[in-house]
C-alpha cells in the first residue's frame, strides 16, 4: 500500500464433498473493475477487490450475508485504496546509469 497501511484481499470459500466422504475446500478470489483511468486498467479490465482494514470484521462475519450488497459496501469502501494501488507512481526510482 502507498501508505503502508493493511489490507486483504476478498476471497469467497465453498466446501465440497468428494466421492470418498472427505471435504474438499476451495477459495476464489473475488474481482472487480479496475479503476478508470489507472494503469491497472491498460492491461485488464479486473482487478482483485481490495478489502479496507476497517472491512475485514464486515467481511468474515459468518452471521453477515454474502451477498451483493456486502460485495458493493466493500467495493466503494475499497476505491481509494484500488485507485492508489494501481496509478500512483513508486516515491523512489532505481539509478540505472553504470558506474
Amino acid at each position: 500500500m502507498p501508505s503502508g497501511e493493511q489490507f486483504g484481499i476478498a476471497a469467497v470459500t465453498s466446501t465440497v464433498e468428494l466421492d470418498d466422504g472427505t471435504e474438499f475446500v476451495t477459495y476464489s478470489m473475488v474481482t472487480r473493475d479496475a479503476p478508470e483511468g489507472s494503469e491497472a486498467a491498460e492491461y485488464w479490465p479486473r482487478m482483485p477487490l481490495v478489502l479496507p482494514r476497517d472491512q475485514h470484521d464486515e467481511w468474515l462475519d459468518p452471521g453477515r450475508a454474502g451477498d451483493e450488497t456486502l460485495v458493493a459496501e466493500v467495493q466503494h469502501a475499497s476505491d481509494e485504496i484500488s485507485r492508489a494501488l494501481t496509478t500512483e507512481v513508486p516515491s523512489t526510482s532505481v539509478d540505472s546509469t553504470p558506474s
